[in-house]
């Protein structure tokens, strides 16, 4: 394949450690971002596809965010959300303190963001060096007539929006969006002093389309040379590597203030990124798919834990698997922090352990806390053996956009097309490729029906639709239901409180003066 030069990153991984095993729960930016910060696969709130501008929101449920705030954490969010609550009539709302919007970043735990707004209407047309792959692309205008990428991630797009609990503010950039996210986590981070405990959760754009030429790095990505001379090698576009260069260089700057600040031997820093390669542009070999597919692809990105230390052994790279739902428990048994109880008035099951496994068809997570293989410090027998159990146990399930649903335990991955009557069983260890069906071995038979029979109870499991997401009114804004206004005005006064007690308020970056070297988390 193509190999391009990212120092900063391969810095970070002989540092730390790469998860080799690492899939996100969902293909595609929104769902899989909703996964990360609640620990929730997607599907149980109904979003298996991209949240377009006011078509939909994450509920009100605990996030990575919220736990780490009533922990006395400061969080920042920097770059793209598109997880709803973010379009200009939200921010609108929220400038005048309405109770109309959405929940964005503050309502989720963040204290201060600096985001992009989520409008994709009357956007200009705009084409980068992604465009020739689309079926719209005109080769003699050398212009694609669809809005391909939006200007929400181009360095066209000349403004941001800084958010707080009082404020909503328009944030003019005056420079590339990949300098303008790292400009903002230096600023950032300036402010902590040592002891201080922040997360800062840092979502670059890059490399998402539009490609678009990031100077000065354009220049040396045109003159560049493969780095490997295998003929089967990509060659990608000078201006997708400048992209991919800017962005490696934003995240150098970043490590480099943890380092003079001396804040790097206890900040966890997390690396990874929401779904694979977009047609036309990135290569996921060796794995079959891409972003949107849920096939090894679609789902398998770089995951790297980085404490010095603490997590370890540095440059090692263990093959477990772990979800992106995983995120959330993990970093939480870091540093600590009990895990998010469910409110009175919230539908979770009465009685839980702390991922819920009590309850298969009502559970808070759906994820498994692995901070215990990520110390060197490592747990005690008792504990190491529960991991493995659950680990050999555990199903893990996926959905997305184009109706295809996908579960696994251990090696064995099920794939199932409902709508043409396909299904598809695969190896992981033996075929990572996912190339050879398994589903007529009859020695994988009972496994086979196993996996279908948890597809199918995942799949009928209740929705959790937006309880406590927004307030009881209609789509005017304008107008209380009567038969809401019991539950509306115990809203307000939930809302009023969190405001005046200072905490209405990405997993990339988190930081604890108390950061948990051994003891025993809960799996």
């Amino acid at each position: 394949m193509w190999i391009t030069k990212t120092p900063s990153i391969e810095k970070l991984a002989r540092e730390g450690v790469s998860l080799l095993g690492y899939r996100n729960a969902a293909s595609l930016c929104s769902p899989s971002r909703m996964a990360i910060l609640t620990g929730i696969y997607p599907y149980r709130f109904e979003s298996i596809g991209i949240l377009h501008a006011g078509s939909g929101t994450l509920p009100r449920v605990p996030t990575i965010a919220t736990s780490l705030r009533d922990a006395g954490f400061h969080n920042h969010m920097v770059g793209k959300w598109h997880i709803g609550g973010a379009t200009n009539q939200d921010l609108w709302h929220s400038r005048f303190q309405t109770d109309c919007l959405k929940p964005g970043p503050i309502e989720h735990g963040f204290h201060t963001a600096l985001i992009r707004p989520e409008n994709k209407k009357n956007l200009e047309k705009i084409c980068c060096s992604c465009c020739k792959y689309d079926d719209d692309y005109n080769p003699e205008t050398e212009k694609c007539q669809q809005i391909r990428c939006g200007t929400m991630y181009s360095t066209q797009a000349k403004w941001f929006v800084r958010l707080s609990s009082t404020n909503t503010s328009e944030a003019p950039s005056t420079t590339w969006v990949t300098q303008s996210h790292t400009d903002e986590c230096i600023r950032f981070l300036q402010e902590q002093r040592r002891n201080d405990r922040f997360f800062l959760n840092v979502w670059f754009n890059a490399p998402h389309a539009p490609v678009e030429a990031h100077i000065p790095y354009i220049s040396d990505a045109i003159q560049a040379k493969p780095l490997t001379q295998d003929p089967k090698s990509v060659q990608f576009s000078a201006e997708y590597i400048s992209v991919i260069q800017a962005m490696d260089a934003g995240i150098g700057q970043i490590l480099h203030l943890l380092e003079t600040r001396r804040l790097h031997t206890n900040t966890l820093v997390i690396f990874t990124s929401d779904n694979g390669p977009e047609e036309g542009l990135g290569i996921a070999r060796p794995f079959r798919g891409r972003k949107r597919s849920l096939f090894e692809g679609g789902t398998a990105v770089p995951m790297i834990f980085r404490l010095p230390g603490v997590v370890g052994p540095a440059g090692s790279k263990p093959d477990f698997f772990m979800s992106s739902v995983d995120i959330f428990p993990t970093i939480l048994a870091a540093c600590g922090i009990d895990f998010p109880q469910p409110h009175a008035n919230d539908p979770w099951p009465s009685q839980f352990d702390q991922v819920g496994r009590n309850y298969r068809d009502l559970r808070l997570f759906d994820a498994v806390n692995h901070w215990s293989s990520l110390i060197m410090q490592k747990e005690s027998s008792e504990i190491q053996t529960r991991l493995e159990h659950i680990r050999n146990q555990r199903v893990t399930f996926w959905a997305n956009e184009l109706g295809h649903f996908a579960a696994r335990r251990r090696e064995l991955k099920l794939w199932v097309h409902p709508k043409k009557k396909r299904l598809l069983l695969f190896n992981l260890t033996a075929d990572p490729g996912e190339r050879t069906d398994l589903s007529s071995n009859t020695a994988l038979a009972q496994d086979l029906a196993f996996l279908r029979s948890s597809l199918n109870d995942f799949k009928n499991v209740a929705p959790r639709r937006s309880f406590r997401t927004d307030n009881p009114l209609n789509s005017s804004c304008g107008h209380i239901h009567t038969s809401h206004l019991e539950s509306f005005v115990s809203y307000t006064k939930r809302r009023m409180s969190n405001v005046g007690s200072g905490t209405s308020s990405s997993h990339t970056r988190l930081r604890s003066p108390r950061i948990r070297r051994s003891g025993s988390p809960v799996m």
